[in-house]
């Protein structure tokens, strides 16, 4: 029974899995001189410049602006091209950004529903109209939950804007503006407290966050609590 205890004493200060972040970027690029000869690549990372064999076209695409965080995600994104004799040199880039986190509300019993508000931008900008893109968002929260139960909750967006004969901006933006807990029965709840594992203070409406202790500190408290625990059962052994 003591082992029992001492385990169940160290798992409880055990390190909190932290919430991540995304980004995915896919560039390419064709670049060509007025003989028709091209280079072309591609990349993932987030900027491409490429240019024509005899230096005479140069193409670029890019993420001009990046906001990552939990809760609020802006990204826009650019994409220039020109015309060659034999082949139209372009670019593109597709890119997407997003959060993920794991989030625990307390102060209900068994399942309570999630309902939220947000913000959205989504613009294409071109030179001339010739050229084209797409921008999106997605959020990932659900309508249920189980109060003292971790659940996740996400949200993305995503900008692809192509330049041919052209330039293009594409702007995608998400921000969480609300969100709002009720009980099995759809009654508004007042004076629960939330948590989550990237220590956000979302903006849930008539909640209060409650910042979790970092691993550091629980390391520490789990071994302050293991000695007195140990001090404890060797006092009852003498």
């Amino acid at each position: 029974m003591r082992k029992i205890l001492v385990v169940v004493l160290l798992l409880a200060f055990a390190e909190i899995a932290r919430a991540d972040t995304f980004s995915s970027f896919s560039a390419f690029g064709i670049a060509c001189d007025m003989d028709g000869s091209c280079n072309s690549s591609t990349t993932t990372a987030p900027s491409l410049t490429v240019v024509s064999p005899e230096g005479q076209i140069s193409v670029t695409a890019e993420v001009q602006q990046l906001t990552l965080s939990y809760g609020s995600l802006s990204l826009t994104a650019f994409a220039q091209g020109s015309m060659g004799t034999v082949t139209p040199s372009n670019s593109t880039i597709d890119a997407t950004i997003g959060f993920s986190d794991m989030v625990t509300i307390f102060g209900g019993v068994g399942v309570g529903q999630l309902s939220f508000t947000a913000q959205t931008v989504g613009n294409i900008d071109n030179e001339n109209g010739r050229c084209s893109g797409h921008f999106g968002s997605t959020a990932s929260i659900p309508t249920a939950f189980t109060f003292g139960v971790p659940f996740q909750i996400g949200a993305q967006v995503s900008a692809a804007p192509f330049g041919f004969i052209c330039n293009a901006t594409v702007t995608s933006a998400f921000t969480l503006t609300g969100l709002s807990v009720t009980d099995a029965n759809g009654n508004p709840l007042t004076g629960y407290s939330f948590t989550d594992a990237s220590q956000t203070d979302y903006p849930f409406l008539n909640g209060t966050f409650v910042p979790t202790p970092e691993a550091s500190t629980g390391v520490l408290l789990a071994a302050g609590a293991l000695l007195v625990l140990l001090l404890v059962l060797a006092r009852t052994s003498a």
